[in-house]
């Protein structure tokens, strides 16, 4: 097996995580998954200058006037409305 070409098959059975001993954990509980999605959901850009320069600078990309846009899923939520020709 080449490095990189994982089929679909492997990633869902989880038989790729097994051939790179890594583990593969399949069925995560209801309660991981719905804390995990709602810390993903507020999760903000990291608060370095350097990080938060990079946010400032592709949101003025999107949007000039939208300042409710605080973190990463807001983000890119904006990012794909206006990549297929919505307007911020």
């Amino acid at each position: 097996m080449k490095v990189g070409s994982i089929s679909w098959q492997q990633q869902c059975d989880g038989s790729a995580g097994r051939r790179l001993n890594v583990p593969v954990v399949s069925n995560p509980p209801e309660e991981e998954i719905e804390a995990w999605s709602a810390f993903m959901e507020k999760r903000a850009p990291d608060t370095d200058a350097e990080t938060l320069a990079f946010f400032a600078e592709h949101l003025g990309r999107l949007s000039k006037t939208r300042e409710d846009v605080k973190t990463l899923f807001e983000f890119g939520e904006l990012d794909d409305y206006v990549s297929f020709g919505g307007k911020a």
